[in-house]
């Protein structure tokens, strides 16, 4: 009987030692798929080089002769082999604290929740309180949710432009100043489209 105990003990402990081999290798396995999978992610996301065939000196030339101006922000003036020199080698403005930017793959959402973009479009007239609308537009199209919103701020005039907040238009698709709005019909799209022309 004691050798027959021994032999249960000796197999338990047999089973324990197999249990947790199996549990590593399986701790393992999800290990090098996450890995693998963020790697995968990750070069998804590199900076794609692409070959041109022209050599940097050609290709300054080709700059040079279309008549490249530059602009400090007032005054626009003609460009110099220097300037084009400086835009086509961008090694400097990577590490530059506006003009990194620049550079951002947009091609991806960020997953920055709603209530942060509301925070930042807070004040933004018609802009304001539309995070989820980003959120979820950011989502669905993998596109960054910052430029998303970059870009329908400047499109409408920070949420505050007449078109933004909606022209109402009469029956015939006419302004109408009284303020009453009127169903939008394709003749009257047709008539604000020829006199807007």
């Amino acid at each position: 009987m004691a050798q027959r105990r021994m032999t249960n003990r000796q197999l338990e402990l047999r089973n324990k030692w197999i249990m947790t081999g199996i549990l590593v290798l399986i701790g393992v396995a999800i290990y090098t798929m996450i890995k693998m999978s963020t790697a995968a992610y990750e070069e998804s996301m590199e900076d794609r080089r692409i070959t041109v065939n022209a050599t940097y000196k050609q290709a300054r030339n080709l700059q040079l002769k279309a008549g490249p101006v530059i602009s400090d922000g007032v005054t626009w003036t003609r460009a110099d082999a220097g300037d084009i020199d400086r835009f086509m080698q961008p090694d400097k403005l990577y590490f530059h604290p506006e003009q990194r930017y620049q550079f951002l793959n947009l091609k991806m959402s960020q997953h920055i929740r709603a209530s942060a973009l509301d925070e930042l479009l807070e004040g933004q007239g018609i802009l304001d309180g539309m995070g989820h609308a980003f959120h979820q537009a950011s989502k669905k199209e993998d596109v960054n949710e910052i430029y998303l919103i970059s870009h329908a701020m400047l499109e409408t005039g920070k949420g505050r432009s007449e078109l933004a907040r909606g022209i109402k238009l009469n029956k015939k698709g006419e302004r109408d100043e009284s303020g009453r709005a009127g169903v939008i019909i394709t003749s009257s799209v047709s008539a604000l489209m020829t006199k807007t022309q």
